[in-house]
């Protein structure tokens, strides 16, 4: 258990995180890089979970660190300089990642195709 915990050295917002990348294992689909640091304009993003060759990124987004009007607006101001440097973004809920694996695993992996 020890040697697992310090393989997937995420910082922890993130039991999701680590059940978005169990999935991800799961499916087969390639290894992301984890917390992948893109400079912007004014500041970096960490984007949860990378694929940085087919600049694709997944995004766990719950409303624990996605919510109220000044969240809303600095999301919305990210995403839009992330897709200026030419990455695509996929925004996955909780939901998404538990009830709805099938979904997230072939969106990603026709985004990382494509």
């Amino acid at each position: 258990m020890l040697n697992e915990r310090l393989s997937d050295p995420i910082l922890e917002d993130s039991r999701f995180e680590k059940q978005a990348l169990k999935l991800i294992r799961g499916a087969g689909l390639p290894e992301p890089a984890k917390q992948f640091e893109v400079p912007l304009d004014e500041r970096s993003a960490f984007i949860d979970l990378a694929w940085p060759a087919q600049l694709v990124g997944l995004e766990c987004d719950s409303l624990a660190y996605h919510f109220g009007r000044r969240m809303f607006q600095a999301d919305r101001t990210r995403r839009r300089q992330l897709t200026l440097r030419g990455w695509r973004i996929y925004e996955f809920t909780y939901d998404d990642v538990t009830l709805r694996g099938e979904v997230v695993v072939d969106e990603l992996r026709r985004a990382l195709v494509a």
